[in-house]
């Protein structure tokens, strides 16, 4: 139980609470992101020690722990997530935002001023609405198989007041019915036999949908939205995809074989092939 209702207390108990599970580095940062969610505590709030916790929000704590020690997601569990600076909410329908796709965005935003983008499998949304909140100039769409996660699309767009035209579609089955300038996608690149090395948090809370593909067909979703792009881009259009890491090579040649040019690889901030570029 908690020693006292003191900010340091809440942090001992959720050490004591997670240590068999976590790493001291993973509860500090969760320690962080419950109070702040929570309380909107900050840092120096945390230094400062002098909150004092009701009864019924060390209960409210409490049962924070008891999900995590489940291993749900913290970003499930609070309902949001952190992105690019931004916080978008966050379920079991949609895809908890990565660091790797902040790189992503990152390079949109330095190579292009502008220009009509669109988004495909938009998930939470972070990708266009990060892009439209940093540039207003991108008139931005954005594309979903999910209504569920158009839901809540629209509602971090809402909130945020970013102006993004959401449209749902089976992008393998649909054509796309207008030109842009730039296609953006961070698709489902997961392999199934990767599952193995998972962790659980992944494998039994975010969804199958935003995340796998069969190991036979690694390329099925590049393939399909290159294939999208190269009739629907405009002239000299760029095309981005986020890609798993041990198919920058095939992403490349599947990409000239379909006629694009000036491709380029980019490897995150872990040293791994990640992002490809490519144009019409």
């Amino acid at each position: 139980m908690f020693a006292d209702n003191s900010i340091k207390a809440v942090q001992s108990y959720l050490q004591q609470k997670l240590e068999k599970i976590y790493s001291v580095r993973e509860i500090q940062i969760f320690s962080e992101m419950i109070l702040d969610a929570l309380f909107d505590l900050s840092k120096t709030d945390l230094i400062l020690n002098t909150r004092k916790f009701s009864e019924s929000e060390l209960l409210q704590i409490r049962a924070v722990s008891k999900r995590l020690i489940k291993k749900e997601p913290i970003q499930h569990i609070l309902g949001v997530a952190h992105f690019y600076g931004y916080d978008f909410k966050v379920n079991k329908d949609v895809l908890i935002p990565r660091p790797e796709t902040e790189e992503l965005v990152a390079l949109v935003l330095e190579n292009h001023k502008g220009g009509k983008l669109l988004d495909i499998g938009t998930g939470s949304g972070c990708i266009p609405i990060t892009l439209k909140k940093e540039n207003d100039a991108f008139d931005v769409w954005a594309i979903d198989i999910s209504e569920d996660a158009l839901g809540i699309a629209s509602s971090n767009a809402s909130e945020s007041g970013a102006e993004i035209n959401f449209i749902q579609s089976d992008i393998l089955k649909d054509n796309l019915i207008d030109r842009y300038d730039i296609i953006i996608s961070n698709p489902p690149y997961v392999l199934e036999s990767d599952k193995k090395d998972m962790q659980e948090s992944v494998l039994d809370f975010e969804p199958d949908l935003a995340l796998f593909v069969p190991d036979d067909k690694a390329l099925m979703f590049y393939e399909r939205i290159a294939s999208l792009a190269i009739n629907s881009l405009q002239d000299s259009g760029y095309l981005y995809f986020e890609i798993h890491e041990s198919f920058g090579q095939e992403a490349i040649q599947m990409l000239k074989e379909m006629g694009f040019q000036n491709i380029k690889l980019y490897q995150d901030l872990q040293g791994k092939d990640r992002i490809v570029s490519a144009q019409k």
